[in-house]
């Protein structure tokens, strides 16, 4: 058998991987309205609070602005306005702990309730993004107010942070109507850019790997957000049922680039690919290359007509039914969303436990600083973020670095103009910095939570006063890491072998789909399929990455399954180039052959027993077994390999 070419997937492991995989840093790109809305809403309350007096008022309205620059992420308007909408009173609700004090319960009682009520939230942040939003908010501001009693008036805290974030919200409202941005249009770019891509890579002969899993994760926000838009839309929608005409469009034209590898048809697709994603950039009617005698002339036209003839829109496309779900549907599907899984319910245990011991560090440390030890429990313990390790680690290094800049500020700068326009400074820079590392975020909001938050605090002198907050900050960390991670039993192995039988399922569907519909490749539910399988793919290779940041055992465990994911990736992009070439009418055993193949894809038989010289034929169907054989062969000989591995006593290959 020919051995599998991983050359893209294989990983140098050493002691030290996992700390590369900590300081890897995301691409981001500056949005300057973004950053300067951030940098606005934060300093004009301190502005006029330092000349009016109100500083220790309009510090809460600052941080009520914070918390939705550090949130924000590429979205349609009125889905961030509902995101802080929802989160921002949540949130603010935090404050109301501050009460327990004043109805004189025991320490213990209070900690039992923080315990059981991080519990309630770590399950109701499973049901949203908004929702897991706004429980963090009230982590922390909870923490905040049972650590600072001289705020007295909690009621008036909360509501000044809301004042906050709908302060925040008239800024991004402004935006809007001045200089607004357009995540339909800009996901439709990044689609086209990314098939462009893959153009230029066949071209050169590149890494054609990388630049297909690009589009799969930029396809797949796009077609997120046109089922999103057809949840909001009220009946009949002409713009939401053009963008399902277009992501329809966008995926064959991705079926015929996979399955096409003439040179000269090659090169002539991708100055049109380029003309048509500047003519969408810059709103303006494609007027570029003809598409006549191209061998991607039916997609194309079927693309450009989509994108501006928006009459040509069918009446409806199997991507739009089903985002029109019935109202039974949408009850089954709540009630089932309501029911939490067992790694959910095991996620709040932890941070119930957690908790718990972060706000019992108050029996042994009375001072205001030692409630930054449960709240910084409560920023490194939310799964949603990703590695709870990476995570802990990532924010003693950002909170190492930012603790420095935050003592500097309150050492050697007098609150005023020079004093703000710093703090602005840092808070501008915080939105690109949110998305390149959770290090580079802590180490942006910690100066600003140390002004903002910590206002209050009696010992704010300086470094003095920092170095508490980073051994507050480390003390987090350890209650984290010991209780949160290191005592649970992690099975890496059964999550990733569930990541690839997910991967199995629904490339194994996509084969059937693609043989159901040989002679009608452009039907909905082979787009659907093919976008599922791709799908899955991206999801487990995001699962082998944060198991690969993880230290051993689990890193070693990740690298000897990536050959599964190159194996898997590759049998995917067989079923597309055969989706776009297969033969009318198949040799009826070959056919018969491949009618078998998804259920030994999925593992449910063994591959069928073929003539020598079968593999050796030159139709599409032969092709596709030859290449089904292959991967399927490789990935059974590495499943059981890795199989066999004991999960504590992975080592390098």
């Amino acid at each position: 058998m020919d051995k599998p070419d991983t050359q893209k997937d294989e990983v140098s492991l050493s002691p030290s991987s996992w700390l590369r995989e900590v300081a890897r840093l995301n691409p981001a790109s500056w949005n300057i309205s973004r950053c300067s809305r951030a940098a606005l809403a934060v300093c004009l309350p301190m502005a006029v609070g330092h000349y009016t007096d109100t500083l220790m008022y309009t510090l809460w309205i600052s941080l009520g602005s914070l918390f939705p620059a550090i949130g924000e992420r590429d979205a349609p308007y009125s889905a961030t306005f509902r995101k802080i909408l929802t989160a921002a009173p949540i949130g603010a609700a935090g404050f109301m702990a501050g009460y327990l004090q004043t109805m004189g319960l025991p320490w213990t009682g209070i900690v039992l309730i923080m315990s059981v009520i991080g519990f309630l939230l770590s399950i109701a942040s499973s049901y949203s993004a908004a929702i897991s939003i706004g429980s963090l908010q009230f982590m922390i501001m909870a923490a905040v107010a049972l650590g600072n009693p001289e705020i007295q008036h909690f009621w008036m805290s909360s509501l000044l942070v809301i004042s906050g974030a709908l302060f925040a919200m008239f800024l991004l409202l402004l935006e809007k109507w001045f200089r607004p941005h357009h995540p339909r249009r800009d996901a439709i770019v990044q689609v086209l850019q990314a098939l462009s891509a893959i153009c230029k890579q066949k071209l050169a002969h590149g890494d054609i790997e990388a630049a297909r899993l690009q589009y799969n994760i930029k396809y797949e926000a796009l077609y997120t957000f046109m089922l999103q838009a057809r949840y909001r839309a009220v009946g009949r929608n002409q713009v939401v049922d053009q963008t399902a005409a277009i992501v329809q469009s966008l995926d064959r034209l991705f079926a015929a680039l996979m399955a096409r590898q003439s040179v000269d048809h090659l090169e002539r697709l991708q100055p049109i690919l380029q003309d048509i994603t500047d003519a969408v950039l810059h709103e303006r009617r494609y007027t570029g290359h003809h598409t006549e005698g191209c061998e991607f002339a039916r997609e194309l036209d079927d693309l450009i007509e989509a994108l501006w003839d928006a009459k040509a829109v069918p009446e409806a496309t199997g991507a739009r039914a089903r985002a029109t779900p019935k109202q039974s549907l949408q009850l089954r599907l709540l009630l089932q969303k309501l029911t939490p899984g067992r790694s959910t319910v095991q996620a709040a245990i932890k941070l119930m436990l957690c908790t718990a011991l972060g706000y019992s560090v108050h029996y042994f440390d009375d001072i205001s600083h030692w409630y930054w030890v449960p709240m910084t429990v409560a920023i490194v313990m939310k799964p949603e973020l990703g590695s709870i390790f990476v995570r802990a680690v990532q924010r003693m290094l950002g909170t190492a670095v930012g603790v420095v800049v935050g003592g500097l500020l309150l050492a050697y700068v007098p609150v005023g103009p020079v004093f703000i326009l710093l703090i602005g400074a840092i808070t501008f820079t915080l939105p690109w910095l949110a998305q390149r590392s959770y290090a580079l975020t802590s180490f942006a909001v910690t100066p600003l939570v140390l002004v903002l938050i910590d206002f209050l605090a009696p010992e704010r002198q300086g470094i003095d006063y920092a170095m508490l907050r980073l051994i507050d900050t480390l003390a987090g960390c350890a209650i984290v890491l010991v209780f949160g991670y290191l005592l649970w039993p992690r099975r890496h192995f059964s999550e990733l072998d569930q990541a690839l039988t997910d991967a199995r399922k629904a490339i194994a569907q996509y084969l059937s789909q693609a043989l159901a519909n040989r002679s009608q490749p452009e039907v909905a539910q082979l787009s659907d399929a093919r976008r599922a399988a791709y799908s899955k793919l991206v999801d487990m290779r995001a699962a082998l990455q944060r198991s690969l940041a993880e230290p051993p055992p689990a890193g070693y465990e990740a690298a000897a399954w990536f050959p599964l994911v190159a194996c898997a990736a590759r049998l995917c992009d067989a079923i597309t180039v055969y989706s776009a070439s297969a033969s009318h009418n198949p040799d009826p055993q070959e056919a018969a052959w491949l009618e078998q193949m998804p259920d030994a894809i999925e593992g449910l038989k063994d591959l069928p027993a073929l003539p020598d010289d079968v593999l050796d034929r030159d139709t599409p169907e032969a092709r596709l077994i030859a290449s089904i054989y292959k991967e399927t062969g490789v990935r059974e000989q590495l499943y059981e390999r890795v199989g066999q591995m004991p999960e504590k006593q992975l080592a390098p290959a």
